[in-house]
């Protein structure tokens, strides 16, 4: 089995504060957000470029070799150089 990651990242036209973690009530109807994705992330974090807010998250994946049959599969390709963030190197 092989392990490689994912990264994936959300854009919207930005806020007044940067996005951050929040202790919801149980009866909130929002504010869980960030804790589901520092939960299941490798790491993540916030950008903000000019009036645009990027939240990017970077998951880990085991590969079962179930892909093969579904076709090819790209993962681990390394984006770090085109977004900027520090390289993550899974073992």
């Amino acid at each position: 089995m092989g392990v490689g990651w994912l990264e994936i990242s959300v854009r919207d036209g930005g806020a007044e504060t940067l996005p951050r973690l929040a202790r919801p009530s149980r009866s909130a109807l929002g504010g869980r957000g960030l804790g589901l994705v520092q939960h299941i992330a490798a790491k993540w974090g916030t950008e903000v470029d000019g009036q645009v807010t990027t939240v990017w998250a970077v998951l880990d994946v085991a590969l079962d070799g179930a892909a093969d049959s579904a076709g090819p599969v790209v993962v681990g390709a390394d984006p770090t150089p085109a977004l900027g963030r520090p390289e993550t190197t899974i073992a």
